[in-house]
């Protein structure tokens, strides 16, 4: 033992202290050990601050740092060549072509094989029961204003006249007569309107302030758009700014009289029905993107869902949401939430 031999031969020689026999030489021996362990520990702490020579656990916890998980089975060697590589691709600040490197890397799969798209194109839903006068506000969630569908339908009792108004737009659309329990009006994207599967355009108006100006000043129509492509273009506009719609239906004086001792309030004899409104639309969603990863990829490398997800969070800038799409055969997609 080479510390040992270090302490003994500062002693005289005449305690013979150098023979490993010795009493001596067995207490140097101890002390020795002692030294040696806590040398090896110090060392122990200076290599886990560095990725080349920290292992294991210290390892796992030094990529912790940079928000990168050891795969199952992952061994030490190929751990440091990812984190390396995590590394230098952060300094692009999560760009798509980072993104889709780091991916690559971390899947050992080709950077073909990964496909990213902004603003992913996402199904959105709208519904809520009114009644008259009530008002709601809508946001397209989306990079630009979308077109939308919409489902005016009565569970039961009635409506009479239902109109629904874009306030901030200033356009109106309005049935001329009555839904009744079951019907199902419905305003396609396309500016076509059906009443349980049957054309109902001809039971429809559709105004807004331009149009009012025009008939006022008896400007010549001949050139003015059909009244389907205005509802079209106006009033199945979901803006990506919020704006205030507005839900209004024809009531009877039997159904109902205002209160004149209290200001813009009603007093109603009898419950009024609520007509379900719905609303759909696909918004290029605002801050966000959809990775495209084949299943076998997933599966070459033992991972689950949670893993595969928990990496890509780490990748992406904060308040960017990631869907991420497992392709498992051709024409088949299965979505992560």
């Amino acid at each position: 033992m080479k510390t040992a031999d270090n302490i003994v031969a500062r002693l005289p020689r005449f305690y013979r202290a150098t023979e490993e026999s010795s009493f001596l030489y067995y207490f140097a021996s101890a002390f020795a050990k002692t030294i040696s362990d806590q040398e090896k520990g110090v060392t122990g702490i200076m290599l886990s601050h560095w990725v080349d020579t920290a292992s294991n656990l210290e390892l796992d916890l030094l990529a912790s740092i940079v928000e990168v998980i050891r795969k199952r089975n992952e061994a030490d060697n190929d751990f440091r060549t990812r984190i390396k590589r995590t590394l230098v691709d952060r300094k692009k600040s999560g760009t798509i072509e980072a993104i889709r490197l780091q991916l690559a890397t971390f899947l050992a799969t080709s950077e073909d094989d990964i496909i990213i798209i902004e603003n992913p194109l996402t199904g959105m839903h709208f519904e809520k029961k009114v009644v008259s006068g009530d008002v709601w506000t809508m946001i397209s969630s989306s990079i630009s204003d979308e077109k939308a569908e919409i489902i005016i339908s009565v569970e039961d009792g009635e409506a009479r006249d239902p109109a629904i108004i874009d306030l901030d737009a200033q356009v109106s659309l309005r049935y001329n007569g009555r839904l009744k329990k079951g019907d199902v009006l419905m305003i396609h994207q396309s500016g076509k309107i059906e009443l349980n599967g049957i054309d109902a355009a001809s039971s429809v108006t559709f105004e807004e302030e331009e149009v009012k100006k025009k008939k006022n000043n008896k400007t010549n129509n001949n050139n003015n758009p059909s009244a389907e492509e205005m509802i079209s273009k106006r009033m199945l506009i979901i803006p990506r700014k919020p704006s205030r719609w507005q839900f209004q239906e024809k009531l009877t004086d039997t159904l109902a009289r205002f209160d004149r001792s209290k200001f813009d309030e009603n007093v109603f004899f009898s419950p009024i029905p609520p007509t379900t409104i719905k609303i759909d639309w696909y918004a290029k969603l605002v801050a966000a993107f959809e990775v495209k990863i084949p299943s076998e990829a997933l599966i070459k490398n033992g991972l689950t869902r949670e893993e595969l997800e928990a990496a890509v969070n780490s990748m992406k800038a904060v308040g960017v949401k990631a869907v991420i799409t497992l392709q498992e055969e051709k024409g088949k997609e299965m979505q992560v939430p």
